[in-house]
């Protein structure tokens, strides 16, 4: 049993019921930190070691239900369904508590192995406002068909093994629990139901009775073994193991959907140190984001290097010797006169130093005999001996040129 103390960081507590009317439920509280001090003396209370389950807040003593079973087969409900909203452990409640998909699925389940024991019992028999006063249902007959019946199976993730759970037996002695109806003739023992539909889920003194119980708050996490030595003499029916889960499961995978964004357990930033990451949908978008970011940075870039490619061969392609041919209209020169090489061509410029009063002829192999022109060409430009008749006309003051 946990108190609710402000100080209070750790408590033991033990939970057993008496089968005795009048002294039904008997709760004990073993030890206490407040800060100041630390009192244990339930050392000897418990069979076994204690396993711890993880708490997922810090404000509830909010726990990770990784699977439910009944008869010692698991329902193969959806685990997150369970935790969702939340599931905690809660002293001040008698009953186990399920959401309705929950609820529903493991009250089916009962119903089918127990009518296969016995038809005997009617549907009342699995209503938590229903009570029993049989003799069946007498918690003091040790015969009752009560004890044959199947039990439930609720496992728990354990602190720091994401892929191991710890599985508690709860028999059926507990989940008809006893309890003292007052009648005309005094009070009667009897039992009830021990299993409500609920919002969420709430694992209450159905659950916690028989285990020896250590809600340390200090380190984020609940222990929980067998009881064994209880001062009023009951011996506990429970029973708990360690379970391996499968490769491909954890129990990240059963965090509840109010929890997933941010606990003690799971976080949506990557790399926070806590156990569970979990995707959130705007993640999708900033990385679809960034990938089309980054596709059109990569174009941007060989389109930007495709240019620059060519504007540098065109830029040769400029640098290269050429020559150019610019005649003026009235520029008057016989093309037979010039016999062009098949190599690439220099300039061949005609200067004009004096106004022209003749016509100047060509003789002795191209070489003017006109006083005051000078004719330059290059090697690679000659004249044709064979024609001397072809006058050539130079304007003053302009040059002609060719480029190939």
């Amino acid at each position: 049993m946990w108190v609710s103390s402000p100080l209070a960081v750790l408590s033991i507590g033990l939970l057993v019921h008496h089968a005795v009317a009048g002294n039904v439920l008997q709760q004990k509280l073993l030890g206490l930190s407040s800060g100041l001090a630390y009192y244990v003396e339930g050392e000897a209370y418990h069979s076994g070691e204690i396993v711890y389950t993880p708490l997922v807040q810090e404000k509830y003593f909010n726990v990770l239900i990784t699977d439910i079973g009944v008869g010692g087969e698991s329902l193969g409900v959806d685990c997150e369904t369970v935790n969702s909203p939340r599931s905690i452990i809660d002293s001040g409640t008698s009953n186990l508590a399920f959401p309705s998909s929950i609820y529903s699925a493991i009250v089916a389940e009962l119903k089918t192995q127990v009518k296969k024991l016995t038809t005997d019992v009617s549907d009342s028999f699995f209503d938590d406002d229903s009570t029993c006063c049989s003799s069946e249902c007498d918690p003091t007959n040790s015969d009752s068909i009560i004890y044959s019946l199947p039990g439930l199976t609720i496992s728990l993730a354990v602190d720091g093994q994401d892929a191991q759970q710890m599985t508690i037996t709860i028999p059926a002695e507990y989940i008809w629990r006893p309890i003292v109806v007052s009648t005309g003739n005094g009070a009667s023992s009897c039992r009830v139901f021990g299993i409500s539909e609920g919002d969420f889920t709430l694992l209450g003194d159905v659950f916690m009775d028989g285990l020896f119980t250590v809600h340390d708050r200090e380190n984020d996490r609940v222990g929980l073994a067998v009881a064994s030595n209880c001062p009023n003499g009951v011996t506990s029916s429970k029973n708990i193991t360690i379970e391996t889960l499968s490769a491909e499961d954890s129990f990240c995978n059963c965090v509840g959907s109010s929890d997933r964004k941010s606990s003690l357990l799971s976080s949506y930033v990557p790399f926070s140190g806590k156990a569970c990451f979990f995707w959130q949908w705007w993640m999708y978008v900033v990385i679809v984001a960034i990938v089309l970011i980054v596709l059109a940075a990569v174009a941007y870039g060989y389109f930007w290097w495709k240019r620059r490619k060519l504007l540098r061969e065109l830029q040769s392609l400029q640098n290269q010797p050429r020559v150019q041919r610019n005649l003026y209209a009235n520029d008057q020169l016989d093309c037979n006169l010039i016999n062009t090489s098949t190599q690439p061509s220099s300039v061949y410029i005609v200067d004009a130093y004096t106004p022209p009063t003749n016509t100047a002829p060509i003789m002795n192999g191209g070489v003017p005999t006109t006083n005051g022109y000078v004719l330059a060409s290059s090697p690679s430009v000659r004249f044709n001996p064979n024609t001397t008749s072809a006058p050539v006309t130079a304007v003053p003051g302009r040059k002609t040129s060719y480029r190939a």
